[in-house]
């Protein structure tokens, strides 16, 4: 079995080293690092590999709030299981806005039907058959079997 990759051994890309060489750039015009420092930790990007080495050439600089970099060690979420789809996934998704579509015509319809009825009301006949239950509830029947069958995500056994 394939042993995940730990966050701080996943290979860093070009882009990634010149993010570090420019935190070092400003670190260095801040005063966080002396020319000698700064000149030894730019080489040290360049020849990083990993985003563990990029961490240890920025761990002890102080890192402004609204600096996005970031090369720490993060949790990662666990790969989905084949055959299981995520809660996002497009076909979640597609029945959220069919859901959406059949609320609204749904509503809308029970609003007619309600308008019609109030001048029966008012004459004294009484409400008629309740004709928008013949598009919602099949429909909605049809629906709520499209989501009781929609894959689920696994759950991790633990």
């Amino acid at each position: 079995m394939i042993e995940p990759v730990k966050p701080e051994d996943i290979r860093v890309s070009d882009k990634d080293r010149e993010q570090v060489q420019d935190f070092l750039r400003r670190a260095h015009v801040e005063g966080s690092l002396d020319v000698t420092e700064f000149d030894e930790r730019v080489g040290e990007a360049l020849r990083a590999r990993t985003r563990g080495d990029l961490a240890r050439l920025i761990a002890d600089l102080p890192v402004p709030d609204t600096e996005p970099l970031d090369f720490r060690p993060r949790p990662q979420a666990p790969a989905p299981t084949a055959g299981y789809a995520r809660p996002d996934s497009k076909y979640h998704r597609v029945l959220r806005v069919l859901t959406q579509i059949w609320l609204a015509v749904s509503a809308l319809n029970f609003v007619v039907w309600l308008l019609v009825n109030v001048s029966d009301v008012i004459d004294g006949h009484g409400l008629d058959d309740p004709w928008f239950l013949w598009f919602t509830a099949p429909l909605g029947a049809a629906l709520g079997a499209l989501w009781w069958l929609a894959p689920r995500e696994q759950r991790a056994r633990g």
